[in-house]
């Protein structure tokens, strides 16, 4: 972990300071709106998924295409998330984090006006570089302004938030998809609201100054490069299992006679809050090192998907499926506050970019490690059998870690070094 020694961070707007207990409340809004436009991808098209796979299924390869509808854009936030970060680094946060939301807000409707696969894969690529620079711009902000509990507490709300609006955002989705799947998109432009808020709240963090002038003659802090790959292999494992239920829960319950756009946009929208019921939980355990949030979120995770592989009832399905959520819904602020702490204020925009570009990375591969594992076994049920099983050894070598060396509270370092 980088420690920061002979620096001082300095409130980004002193001005404010006065005012807080009136402003920061908006402040906080504003910070977490983003983590409304990541989640919305899945909870807008997933409900409708299905429609848009009929619409084309006579395109070469539809079957693997359309599901990148979904997930495109997580492949470029993987690709470009460290330089998103950069950009955080190099051209202020909220220059980046206006510049994602507005173009968020324009490439996200696209889709409403085309007609062709090809032209709406490539308005999600824009999709993909918008969600990028507002994210990583918005999370890197919350590493600035806050420190300690109030951190965690503001990143376990990112993730409670995300999922929330995930069920409102969903179950709308699912009612405007009965007209016809291209409406289910309109709530992207959601986004050009929160971009005039941005412009009107947010204010430019200052640098850190140093203590002393001697210690600014020292050289600058080495990346954490070790660490962060910790972090990032973690984080993509994560949330390639999360975002299982997202991306095949309509393929799920279609498979089991259940094919209303409605009632798979209520159960996904149902499912999604065991997101925001996860990160409470993470809340709760936060004084635990992360080998604990690791080995219990995937324990949580393996029992969620075998009980969506057994079963045939929708409403046992959905219970496995909300349970499932839960796990990855403590994991994910668990690996972001544990990688926060990695990162001095020079690079937390590159070091946030390239922990959330996994994160991405993971959503990405599941559409097509499902996909793949569902071929080769030929049922979508094995493929959930083998991949519950996966998270049961990652729990299980987790849990031999807590035997060699114990958990304690407030553990310091990624695994609680």
């Amino acid at each position: 972990m980088c420690h920061q020694k002979g620096v001082k961070f300095v409130n980004p707007n002193p001005a404010a300071r006065a005012g807080r207990a009136d402003s920061g409340w908006l402040k906080r809004v504003v910070l977490l709106s983003p983590m409304v436009l990541l989640g919305m991808a899945p909870a807008a098209l997933g409900p409708v998924l299905a429609e848009v796979q009929r619409e084309f299924s006579g395109f070469p390869g539809s079957a693997y295409l359309v599901p990148m509808v979904l997930t495109l854009p997580s492949v470029c936030i993987a690709l470009l998330s460290g330089l998103a970060g950069i950009m955080v680094d190099r051209l202020g946060r909220k220059t980046v984090l206006v510049f994602g939301l507005f173009l968020y807000g324009v490439a996200g409707v696209a889709p409403f006006f085309l007609t062709s696969l090809p032209a709406i894969l490539a308005s999600r690529i824009f999709v993909g570089i918008a969600e990028a620079c507002a994210m990583i711009a918005a999370t890197t902000l919350i590493g600035d302004e806050y420190e300690g509990e109030e951190r965690e507490r503001m990143l376990a709300y990112q993730i409670a938030v995300a999922a929330l609006s995930a069920v409102t955002i969903a179950a709308a989705s699912g009612v405007l998809g009965s007209f016809g799947w291209r409406y289910a998109i309109l709530p992207h432009s959601l986004s050009l609201a929160v971009c005039c808020l941005a412009i009107a709240l947010i204010r430019e963090p200052q640098r850190p100054t140093r203590a002393a002038a001697s210690s600014a003659r020292k050289p600058a802090e080495p990346f954490p490069w070790q660490s962060t790959l910790m972090a990032g292999g973690l984080m993509l494992m994560t949330s390639l299992f999360f975002f299982i239920m997202p991306v095949e829960l309509a393929f799920i319950l279609t498979n089991v006679g259940i094919t209303s756009p409605e009632v798979i946009g209520l159960t996904l929208a149902g499912v999604t809050i065991g997101l925001a019921v996860g990160a409470m939980l993470y809340k709760a355990l936060s004084r635990y090192n992360t080998r604990v949030h690791i080995a219990l979120g995937f324990a949580i995770m393996a029992i969620g998907l075998a009980g969506v592989a057994g079963s045939r009832s929708h409403a046992v399905i959905t219970g496995f499926a909300f349970l499932s959520e839960i796990g990855g819904g403590m994991m994910v602020p668990s690996l972001l506050a544990a990688a926060l702490q990695l990162f001095s204020f020079e690079h937390r925009g590159f070091g946030t970019g390239l922990v959330q570009s996994s994160n991405s990375l993971g959503q990405f591969a599941c559409g097509v490690v499902v996909t793949g594992l569902a071929a080769a076994t030929t049922s979508l049920t094995t493929a959930l059998w083998i991949l519950a099983g996966w998270a049961a050894v990652v729990s299980i070598l987790a849990g031999l870690t807590l035997l060699r060396r114990p958990a304690t509270a407030h553990a310091p370092g990624l695994m609680g070094d």
